[in-house]
């Protein structure tokens, strides 16, 4: 047995919205529950429709369909009405499908992996946009289950496709957290071992999905769907998480904020965002996070080697002004070590650009004081020779050959 338990690192933040998905998800299960052993009404025109859907999809003879009848609950007559139909789509059942499952296992499996892997998305989308994902994640894999059982009328249910979406999205946006297993294989093996999560998550993705959902495809001829499983929903609903994601990341609004981003809430959550965003090239949302913070807190600070990195890379999409108040706060936190010169030269360059030539000088001057690397020796001349052509003012420092 692999059961998953758990990520990290995780943000310090309430996700009060993952935790409303998943109550909300609990309470219709517990409301709807009683209905499971509740027997139908021999009358009740959904039980016809419900023996019809078996006969023509399933192959049922009269005599199976009869004992069905006898084992069919009112729960099952709710699930043809609000589950997701292919053959009859409707935006009214696919939102209602989202909040039906087929059993206690299959709710529980749903809400573990949303209370594992929700919170993280919620922190990076903020309440309202992970809301709008959740909903049009579930869309998408609607649209998956419609096109693996096209023409179908069995419904499907669960949660799973609008938590697929956010697996998707947490593929994109988390490479390098690590998700904590219990193993278990009695007697010989019982421990947490931590494992990438993209290898967890292409797990998921490739092995208990695409592979069964073509293995199905093959044996029923199209129709990718069996034992209960809606292969389907499931992939189409990570792809919509992850294109989602991808999309949101390189058109830089999880970069400018659009009102999709909630704030760290303090300096050591704000560093944990600050070098999310580094490690997947969301520059200038690091650069806004790091600039948010105060800029005495030595707790939320990026090295002088880190903070040149940054610089650089802003400089380099054009996005000179964060690069530049980067520079400038970085060369006041580390204004003695060894990459200090660099930042000093980094910041010249860009009041040099600006033509803002007066407030280039002292960072020029300082940059000559401390030494400047000899890799960057020939910038430092361009600059020096800028500065003189531009300003009546006389170098008051020495500059090596």
């Amino acid at each position: 047995m692999i059961l998953p338990i758990g990520d990290t690192p995780n943000p310090r933040f309430t996700p009060w919205l993952n935790w409303a998905m998943i109550a909300i998800n609990i309470g219709v299960f517990l409301v709807l529950w009683p209905k499971m052993s509740q027997p139908v009404d021999p009358g009740d025109p959904r039980l016809l429709d419900y023996l019809h859907t078996l006969a023509r999809e399933q192959g049922h003879s009269l005599a199976a369909l009869r004992e069905l009848a006898r084992g069919l609950s009112v729960y099952d007559l709710i699930v043809l009405e609000h589950g997701f139909r292919p053959a009859m789509p409707s935006l009214h059942d696919a939102l209602t499908s989202m909040f039906l499952h087929g059993g206690f296992s299959h709710l529980a499996g749903n809400m573990l992996f949303l209370w594992i892997f929700g919170d993280n998305v919620e922190h990076r989308l903020g309440r309202i946009g992970y809301l709008a994902f959740y909903v049009l994640g579930g869309l998408g894999a609607c649209a998956g289950d419609a096109l693996l059982r096209m023409g179908s009328t069995v419904p499907s249910v669960g949660a799973s496709g609008a938590i697929s979406a956010v697996l998707g999205a947490y593929f994109v946006w988390f490479p390098r957290n690590q998700v904590r297993l219990y193993v278990l294989f009695f007697p010989f093996f019982m421990d947490v071992v931590q494992v990438p999560a993209r290898v967890v998550l292409a797990v998921y993705v490739l092995l208990q999905n695409l592979l069964p959902a073509f293995v199905q495809w093959l044996a029923s001829e199209g129709a990718a769907t069996g034992g209960g499983v809606s292969y389907g929903a499931h992939l189409g609903g990570f792809a919509a998480g992850a294109a989602f994601a991808v999309w949101l990341q390189s058109s830089g609004l999880l970069q400018r904020g659009a009102g999709l981003l909630v704030e760290p809430e303090n300096p050591a959550s704000r560093m944990l965002a600050v070098r999310e965003a580094l490690g997947d090239g969301a520059h200038v949302r690091a650069a806004r996070l790091w600039l948010a913070g105060r800029p005495d807190d030595p707790i939320g600070a990026l090295d002088a080697g880190e903070a040149l990195a940054l610089t650089q890379a802003l400089e380099r999409r054009g996005h000179e002004g964060l690069a530049l108040a980067v520079a400038v706060r970085a060369v006041r936190l580390h204004g003695r070590s060894r990459d200090a010169a660099a930042l000093h030269l980094s910041a010249c360059r860009l009041l040099l650009a600006a033509g803002r030539i007066t407030e280039a000088w002292p960072h020029f001057e300082r940059a000559a004081a401390l030494g400047v690397p000899p890799a960057m020796m020939a910038e430092a001349h361009r600059l020096h020779g800028i500065l003189l052509s531009r300003s009546r003012r006389s170098p008051d420092v020495f500059f090596g050959p």
